[in-house]
């Protein structure tokens, strides 16, 4: 037989998992039942499974060639929306879905994580592979399942992401997901008072029920053969050290380059590395067109490498790119706001202004991050406010300092 073992994680690393067996070959699942210090886990690969409430889910589009260089570019995609400091995640991504890159990204807290591989090491386990709730369970394509297990809800969107939460929380969040999810042609429903998701639900096809006897076994059998679309956290500094060896060097250059390449704005993510001569002409190609959208006073390019290093510079020496300038005051002033969700921020070059689209069920939340913008000595000007989807929306323009 083919064994996998998968460990689902509960609320926190001190919980004993749910150890179930999945022969991956006729997809007969046991439950083993709970992990303890004195029982062994049964032999095979072994596979995480984490709750999505540790874990934030976003679909982005990264048109990188490279795990590594995807994975390198996701920080910047997720500034100002993970609630800890950027330096303080760990990012892993899931192969494209389409021609433009679309992708599942996870991000999670490094020390979190890390708790979660200790306390597996205390059982004896070093999972080969580690997945979040909502991104592994199996959903037919552009449909939604939502699910409880034990004490969570798990809404699971496949390729559009999902998250994971307590219950009776679950469907006060559903809404603004699924507007950013995107077109769903199905909702399926597995929940103990469906009643409760009777009102969100509205625009959203009409759910069916979702008939799992062993919600844990489905979610076990998918864990043990995940595609590879659905986010891999053993990526990066967390991945096995042979794959971290064979890596290595490559993350380096491409992380390096990242830096330089997201400063000038530029969409090409990067510029060496590539063992393939043509994919890495192309990349150069596309970084010297990206540079010349964003900075169209360089007028001629014959060393690029060169050139984009000695730009960057020259933003260093001037006190930082308008964003990152931005970006410390701007991700304190959000945590001490949660009720406004920022949903672009975009540098209207070539000046030092930063344009903030936010967000918020009512006025008075965005005129109060506003003022708060302002107590930390920003100059702001607020573009008009109009009602978008039943939340107010607004544009903030904001002089980098």
């Amino acid at each position: 037989m083919s064994l996998v073992t998968v460990l689902i994680a509960r609320a926190d690393p001190q919980t004993p998992f749910l150890v179930v067996s999945v022969d991956t070959r006729t997809g007969d699942v046991a439950t083993v039942g709970e992990s303890t210090l004195q029982r062994t886990l049964p032999g095979g690969a072994l596979a995480l499974v984490l709750p999505g409430s540790d874990v934030q889910v976003r679909r982005l589009a990264i048109p990188a060639r490279t795990e590594a260089q995807a994975r390198a570019a996701a920080p910047y995609l997720f500034e100002g929306v993970v609630a800890d400091q950027i330096e303080g995640m760990h990012f892993a991504i899931g192969a494209p879905q389409n021609d433009a890159g679309e992708r599942l990204v996870a991000a999670i807290s490094t020390a979190r994580l890390q708790a979660w591989l200790d306390a597996c090491k205390q059982l004896g386990g070093d999972p080969d592979a580690i997945y979040v709730d909502c991104t592994v369970w199996p959903t037919p394509a552009a449909g939604v399942d939502i699910i409880e297990i034990e004490d969570r809800c798990i809404v699971a969107g496949g390729a559009l992401g999902g998250y994971t939460i307590e219950p009776d929380l679950a469907p006060a969040l559903f809404r603004q997901w699924l507007a950013q999810a995107g077109a769903v042609t199905a909702v399926r429903l597995g929940v103990y008072a469906p009643a409760a998701w009777s009102g969100v639900l509205a625009g959203a096809p009409a759910p069916q029920a979702l008939n799992d006897a062993l919600p844990v076994h489905t979610l076990a059998r998918a864990a043990a053969d995940a595609t590879d679309a659905t986010p891999d956290l053993r990526q990066g500094a967390f991945a096995r050290k042979a794959e971290q060896a064979s890596g290595w060097r490559l993350s380096r250059v491409l992380v390096a380059v990242l830096l330089i390449a997201f400063t000038l704005q530029a969409g090409a993510l990067g510029l060496a590395g590539y063992r393939d001569r043509k994919a890495a002409d192309d990349t150069i190609a596309l970084a010297t067109r990206d540079l010349r959208a964003a900075r169209p006073d360089v007028t001629r390019i014959v060393n690029l490498r060169a050139q984009v290093s000695a730009l960057r510079n020259t933003i260093d020496r001037s006190g930082g790119h308008p964003v990152l300038s931005v970006n410390e005051a701007l991700i304190a002033t959000l945590k001490a706001h949660p009720q406004v969700q920022l949903d672009e921020v975009r540098h209207m070059g070539p000046g030092r202004k930063v344009s903030l689209r936010v967000s918020a069920t009512e006025t008075a939340a965005l005129d109060s991050l506003a003022a708060a913008l302002k107590d930390r000595k920003l100059v702001v000007e607020a573009r008009g406010t109009q009602p978008v989807e039943g939340r107010y929306s607004a544009e903030l323009v904001v002089d980098a300092p």
